[in-house]
């Protein structure tokens, strides 16, 4: 007997177009009961952009629940046109966003259907009430005040192979996110990073375990590994984040490298960073690394169901 479909309904709303936008999704068993739903606030862009964002979201969390069969239901007609085939897309901010979409679409037995509005009440209304909440949670300080600006969206956690025939801006700074984790430092390790480009849109996304492994080595792998993917998409200015303040400390002449299992990652990292026109490093906190933590951390969570699998055959 063949897996039941999962069915996923996703909208994106944007205020002004663009403007504020929020995204939202939920994921019915086959017996139409919700096992997730999510709704979140991804900065100033487009009603398009939104509800690409939307089926991005969805699909990773689809995966997280280790779906194979899905039904993603819509209320955006020009994205189920594109995704379908129907609609050539012409816009370069949505070029990004669809080939991410069907990359991810290829992990499933997948179909996508348009719905009307009306039949998509309850993923509209959470993605205006992302947009609510944070108006509500940073109200301008004036009636005149200009309001707070909006977060840049963060990429998609989940693996996501560049585009094909993808060749980077020579004018334009790339953004890397890189995470490592261990689990016992040393423990089992795994690394994570992003590329997006300046307006935020992801190019492309990894997620590796890589063994028994230090934290500060993971972190080190993670950057060099991501480093190595910008060259080869022809990326001449990035700007490194991490949440590693130690890797960024040394990265940047603050901190000295005395850890020998450090040295070599340290040298190999700046021999890189060396071939950029430009090349920046800077902290942030954890909280703000969300989608590279994910894809570190999901390799390692990967690994073990792998093993617990083999071990049950």
């Amino acid at each position: 007997m063949s897996e039941s479909a999962y069915v996923i309904r996703t909208d994106g709303a944007s205020r002004g177009n663009p403007g504020p936008a929020g995204i939202a999704y939920l994921i019915e068993d086959a017996d139409g009961q919700v096992v997730r739903s999510h709704s979140e606030y991804i900065g100033e862009t487009t009603s398009n952009v939104a509800e690409y964002r939307a089926l991005i979201a969805a699909m990773t969390a689809a995966m997280e629940l280790g779906a194979t069969r899905i039904r993603v239901l819509s209320d955006s007609d020009l994205m189920v046109k594109q995704l379908t085939g129907v609609y050539n897309v012409k816009s370069e901010m949505l070029a990004t966003l669809h080939a991410n979409a069907k990359t991810l679409a290829k992990s499933f037995r997948a179909t996508i259907a348009h719905v009307p509005r009306e039949k998509n009440v309850a993923a509209d209304k959470l993605a205006s009430e992302a947009i609510d909440r944070y108006f509500e949670q940073n109200p301008p300080t004036s009636d005149d005040s200009p309001k707070k600006k909006p977060p840049k969206p963060p990429a998609a956690s989940i693996p996501v192979a560049p585009p094909d025939g993808f060749r980077a801006s020579p004018d334009t700074t790339y953004v890397i996110h890189t995470d490592g984790a261990s689990q016992g430092n040393p423990g089992n390790a795994g690394i994570g990073f992003t590329i997006s480009d300046d307006k935020g849109a992801l190019i492309c996304s990894h997620s590796e375990f890589i063994g028994q492994e230090t934290n500060n080595v993971a972190e080190y792998r993670a950057l060099i590994a991501a480093l190595d993917q910008s060259l080869a998409l022809g990326v001449r200015r990035v700007e490194v984040v991490a949440d590693s303040q130690l890797m960024v400390k040394q990265l940047n002449g603050e901190f000295r490298v005395k850890n020998e299992s450090l040295l070599p990652l340290f040298q190999e990292a700046q021999s890189m960073a060396r071939a950029f026109e430009s090349f920046e490093a800077r902290h942030v906190l954890r909280n703000e690394n969300k989608a590279a933590d994910a894809l570190a951390t999901g390799s390692i969570k990967a690994y073990r169901r792998a093993q617990k699998e083999k071990a049950q055959l």
